[in-house]
């Protein structure tokens, strides 16, 4: 058995989910997703909302038992890009550090969080073992080509639309001019760490100059915005167009704005997995989604925004 750790948010658990469908496809090994890392209320298991195969998530106790029989810490397990086979370290630093963590090799591989890991991609060259633990956030669609039709039913909402939301969800599914727009703010602006990695990126500029991009090819736009700082958004954003902010979805509820943004016609999203789930779900063959240039603050494009999107 191979497991595949959850963590973060729902658009992180989204793409993880995707990388271990993907990899149950690709091998013969049995793929399930452990959630010992989703026991912080702050960051909960949140993939019950879709269709998907439940049969592939571990129950809590379930995960801690298979992580104790292949021998895997967690807290181990949040240490180390440094033990996959793929990102280059030479062979004797890599055994140094295993023989210090008293892991054996074939217990645990974690990745380069974020880049690409070609030798993932290819059934023939994939070079994983039984009982491995793969921790990463495999934030790009390469990992999942051929399966997008299966992910696509699989990542439904399952749970019926509230009265609000269903009005307009009916309305966005019948014009051509609805833009999302997708303000993050929270922890990129509240949280020192978050906010080093990701805030400042999409500022006002940045939804000004992709508004202008969108108004040249939609005509008579309308924008609909996302955000968990509604109130920011009222009293600072102005964009060039008739704009209805979509402020009722909070809390628990938060995964509704996900599904709204997919029914929208075209998306201008954030640096945030969040919104990019929601522009990838539009079904909209002609759709325009526009993403920042930047995805983390100084550091090197990781790929994640696919070449279709139009990039500012």
């Amino acid at each position: 058995m191979i497991l595949v750790q959850l963590t973060g948010g729902l658009g992180n658990q989204m793409f993880q989910y995707a990388f271990a469908r993907a990899l149950q496809d690709k091998t013969n090994f049995e793929i399930k997703l452990d959630i010992t890392e989703l026991e912080n209320p702050d960051r909960p298991y949140a993939l019950h909302h879709f269709r998907i195969n439940q049969t592939m998530v571990l129950p809590l106790e379930a995960s801690r038992n298979a992580i104790s029989k292949t021998g895997g810490r967690i807290a181990i397990r949040r240490l180390a890009q440094v033990l996959v086979d793929q990102v280059g370290i030479l062979d004797g630093l890599k055994n140094r550090v295993k023989a210090r963590l008293n892991l054996r090799p074939e217990l645990c591989i974690a990745p380069n969080m974020f880049h690409l890991i070609p030798a993932l991609l290819n059934p023939r060259r994939i070079v994983i073992r039984n009982g491995m633990i793969l921790r990463g956030y495999w934030q790009n669609e390469a990992y999942f080509v051929g399966i997008e039709r299966q992910l696509r039913k699989e990542f439904s909402f399952r749970e019926p639309l509230g009265k609000q939301n269903l009005e307009l969800a009916e309305f966005l599914e019948h014009r051509d001019n609805a833009i999302s727009v997708h303000v993050r703010r929270g922890d990129y602006v509240h949280n020192p760490r978050a906010a080093k990695l990701h805030g400042g990126i999409c500022d006002r500029s940045y939804y000004e100059e992709a508004a202008k991009i969108l108004t040249k090819r939609v005509r008579s736009p309308v924008f609909y915005v996302f955000s968990d700082e509604p109130k920011w958004v009222a009293d600072n954003l102005s964009l060039p167009g008739k704009t209805v902010l979509v402020d009722w979805n909070q809390g628990d509820n938060s995964f509704r704005d996900m599904q709204l943004m997919s029914l929208c016609s075209h998306n201008i999203i954030a640096n945030s997995t969040f919104s990019w789930w929601g522009a990838w779900l539009n079904k909209n063959p002609r759709k325009t989604v526009v993403a920042p240039r930047e995805w983390f603050r100084g550091r090197s494009d990781i790929g994640i925004v696919p070449s279709s999107w139009v990039r500012v």
